[in-house]
């Protein structure tokens, strides 16, 4: 089965749609917040999901699979304010993507 991260996932609601939609889906938050409002999203919604608690641009250092696929909805590279933060972020996206599909 195909694979989705989405690596800013909020309160979680995306997840939960990709997983109604029959994808296996992780999200993850820098927020704790945001992660336990994801998981308290899901309970309400009846959906068993995985979210972590996880740096954007440093993904690699929580994940040691690797996704299909990786969504950064919203508006949150835009708190990247320096455009090295956003480099290390997208290369943190890519780093925890297949590359073949034999990966």
């Amino acid at each position: 089965m195909r694979i989705i991260l989405d690596c800013s996932c909020g309160a979680g609601q995306d997840v939960i749609r990709f997983l109604r939609a029959g994808f296996e889906v992780i999200g993850s938050a820098i927020s704790v917040e945001m992660i336990n409002k994801a998981r308290r999203n899901a309970e309400v919604s009846k959906v068993d999901v995985n979210f972590v608690q996880a740096d954007f641009k440093k993904l690699p250092d929580v994940f040691d699979r690797k996704f299909d696929c990786g969504v950064c909805f919203g508006n949150s590279l835009n708190h990247e304010l320096q455009e090295k933060g956003i480099q290390t972020a997208l290369r943190s996206m890519y780093d925890v993507l297949r590359t073949t599909a034999s990966s």
